[in-house]
């Protein structure tokens, strides 16, 4: 038979069986920790998935002033329009009001994420003085206009949609704004809420104009 080691004593089969069970009750601790630790990470998960996002203007810009007449303009990247401004005739000139974009949750606290502006599109052309107008099509925003000549001129349109961490958001609560004379150089900008969506115009440069304006959610 083989020595014992000096000062050592042989382990009885209920030390053995004692210990065996102590390990075995922190390996399933440690387990049910874990196991915790992932049910709260996936609950966490999708409460904030359930939340309805609010996708807001951030920072404002507004573009110098260019002639109407053969006129075009293009927000830049991930921004879109939020107002525009016309003085005078074909020969005068538009400004355009652009936004950055900021989300949102139901207490008003900002949400991270990555917001883009995507899938930019134009309109058919149309008739600017014709009163028929353009309005996005479903959850498109406006991002740019283009127009040549005068009233009987052609104008189009530029849309695009907006994302949140790849996400396509819903548009609602859409406003149409009071009537203006065109030509009367009044600003016409969206709410803290809202997007331009469309406009209408009907007439020469007396006539009167609207802008539809839209509220972006994800939910």
């Amino acid at each position: 038979m083989s020595a014992l080691h000096a000062g050592s004593e042989p382990s009885s089969p209920f030390e053995v069986n004692k210990k065996a069970k102590y390990l075995s009750g922190v390996c399933a601790f440690q387990v049910f920790f874990i196991y915790l630790q992932n049910k709260l990470l996936t609950i966490n998960f999708y409460k904030a998935m359930s939340q309805t996002i609010f996708i807001r203007p951030q920072t404002r810009k507004r573009t110098d002033g260019i002639k109407e007449k053969n006129s075009y303009f293009l927000c830049p990247s991930n921004t879109v329009l939020t107002g525009r401004c016309h003085s005078g005739d074909e020969n005068g000139k538009t400004w355009y009001e652009y936004s950055t974009l900021a989300a949102f949750d139901e207490n008003n606290s900002v949400v991270q994420g990555n917001i883009i502006v995507d899938d930019i599109q134009w309109s058919p052309w149309l008739k600017e003085s014709s009163g028929n107008g353009y309005d996005a099509v479903e959850n498109r925003v406006l991002v740019g206009r283009q127009h040549n000549g005068d009233e009987n001129g052609q104008t189009r349109y530029a849309t695009a949609i907006i994302k949140f961490n790849g996400k396509e958001v819903t548009l609602v609560n859409q406003i149409t704004s009071d009537s203006i004379k065109e030509s009367r150089n009044i600003w016409i900008s969206s709410d803290a809420n809202r997007f331009m969506t469309g406009r209408h115009h009907s007439g020469d440069e007396n006539g009167l104009t609207t802008y539809c304006q839209g509220y972006i959610i994800i939910s």
